[in-house]
């Protein structure tokens, strides 16, 4: 449980240390680190998969079997 709880805070300080360098970085010439826009729909696809899969795991037994059949 440590080593996933030290993972996690790891991974939330480097996108926040990401956000502030991208947010408050300073020069003319300067460059986003990360390219939010494409981070936000991509995290949008996943989250809507996860969703499906989510209710389609979780749905009565009548409509897995109805819909077993049908192509994804």
């Amino acid at each position: 449980m440590p080593y996933l709880s030290g993972l996690l805070t790891g991974i939330v300080l480097t996108v926040l240390v990401l956000f502030l360098i991208d947010q408050y970085g300073s020069g003319p010439d300067r460059q986003m680190v990360v390219n939010w826009g494409v981070l936000t729909q991509k995290l949008a696809m996943v989250t809507d998969q996860v969703r499906e899969e989510v209710h389609h795991a979780t749905a009565p037994d009548y409509e897995k079997s109805a819909t077993a059949h049908e192509p994804h």
